[in-house]
């Protein structure tokens, strides 16, 4: 006997790759069927399926949901059909996004790596935040939510298996997008949940902009190393090597499924 399953949307929303932008097109389009979710005091990268079925079961009405806190593949629960939404970005970009952004919270926010962002230089922010104490935080971040463990990000140290496994995980996902090219992005987004959800309304604004940022990923990065100076640069490099070669499998895959012109 086959059992029908409720399509759910699933937006994991990693933190500076244009998440808060997707999420304003998902609340747009879905309405009071769209719903973030995050638990209250919990880490990022910790949500685990049950958790999510329980959110879901007494919440029949929902289509699309977007949460920080789960990782690519811990969604999949019995008697769901899935729609993951997952964007990747360079991974030197977003850091220096993540510290642009972060000085730019209001001044009553009082966290400490809010303080740290405000007070300190972008080089001495990195230092900091590099230390082994903030687990995966700005240390191949995206690898760590696209592999398939609850290990939440604050004590996730990520080795070579993680990458495999995430890489993996990007090859057999039928839509997954590039800040980079984030029209073309939405565009196979689009053809992606049209057949189940019908057609989406893709106009957007960009959310979180950062109105100082160069439209250049080339000349952006040339303005990291400046800053950061080549020593500092290679190490954040050496920190985020595994995301680097993930970024780059991803967008072998984009060139090779056509979806840049």
């Amino acid at each position: 006997m086959v059992t029908s399953q409720r399509p759910i949307i699933v937006h994991h929303h990693l933190f500076k790759n244009a998440g808060s932008t997707l999420d304003s097109i998902l609340a747009r389009h879905f309405k009071k069927t769209w719903q973030a979710f995050d638990l209250p005091s919990r880490a990022v990268g910790s949500l685990k399926p049950e958790e999510l079925a329980d959110f879901l079961t007494p919440r029949p009405h929902l289509q699309a949901i977007s949460t920080h806190q789960a990782k690519l593949l811990s969604t999949q629960i019995p008697g769901y059909r899935y729609y993951p939404l997952v964007f990747l970005r360079h991974p030197l970009d977003r850091i220096a996004s993540v510290y642009a952004y972060l000085k730019r919270l209001p001044e009553h926010d009082l966290r400490e790596h809010v303080l740290m962002a405000k007070r300190h230089s972008l080089a001495d922010f990195i230092k900091w935040r590099l230390d082994v104490r903030f687990g995966a935080t700005i240390r191949n971040f995206q690898t760590s939510m696209l592999c398939n463990d609850h290990i939440n990000l604050t004590y996730k140290q990520v080795a070579n298996n993680d990458l495999e496994v995430a890489k993996g995980n990007i090859s057999a996902l039928k839509f997954f997008g590039l800040v980079e090219h984030f029209d073309a992005s939405i565009e196979a987004m689009k053809q992606y949940l049209s057949p189940q959800f019908g057609a989406i309304d893709l106009e957007y604004a960009v959310q979180n902009r950062n109105e100082n940022r160069n439209p250049s990923l080339h000349r952006r990065l040339d303005e990291l190393l400046q800053s950061l100076g080549s020593s500092l640069y290679a190490e954040l490099e050496r920190a985020n090597a595994f995301d680097m070669a993930l970024y780059h499998h991803a967008e072998k895959l984009f060139i090779t499924r056509g979806l840049l012109s």
